[in-house]
């Protein structure tokens, strides 16, 4: 076989190799984080909290949005996600952030929603079935195990707000 005769096989088989890294690197570089939540009781249960930690354990930058509580009847509860969750309801409106955090790879995000950031109130909590962390593209990543421990600590949250 000539150079000539061989020519298109060699570019069909770099073709294919080529087709084949790039979506080998389109795998690999889509945004991924993990997520992981507790519930934290306080002493006396005066104010206890939900403890969530996001780390980008992608190769992208993600954007966190929200955490999203469902509930049995199929209601929707959203907290959104902000650079400034975990500061208290009493500091001045002008010193909080309210942009959304932005993760780069391997950075993490940690809060804690409790009554003295957050209301609880038109939530009802005996009922959740699944707690979720929401980013910016819509990706959705449940956190384990979280939506039990509040179902189970419900009443200790709503007397605290």
């Amino acid at each position: 076989m000539s150079m000539k005769e061989a020519l298109p096989y060699i570019s069909i088989c770099i073709s294919v190799a080529s087709l084949c890294i790039a979506f080998y690197v389109m795998f690999r570089d889509r945004t991924r984080f993990d997520v992981s939540g507790s519930y934290r009781e306080s002493f006396a249960n005066i104010v206890d909290g939900i403890y969530v930690k996001i780390v980008n354990s992608g190769r992208r930058p993600i954007t966190l949005y929200s955490l999203i509580f469902t509930c049995q009847d199929g209601k929707v509860h959203k907290f959104r996600i902000t650079n400034s969750i975990g500061q208290r309801e009493g500091s001045p409106f002008e010193n909080r952030d309210l942009g959304h955090p932005c993760l780069s790879e391997s950075q993490c995000f940690e809060f804690m929603l409790d009554s003295t950031n957050s209301d609880f109130g038109d939530c009802n909590l005996e009922s959740v079935v699944s707690i979720n962390v929401e980013s910016s593209t819509g990706a959705s990543k449940k956190i384990k195990g979280l939506a039990k421990e509040v179902k189970k600590n419900a009443h200790h949250l709503k007397s605290s707000t």
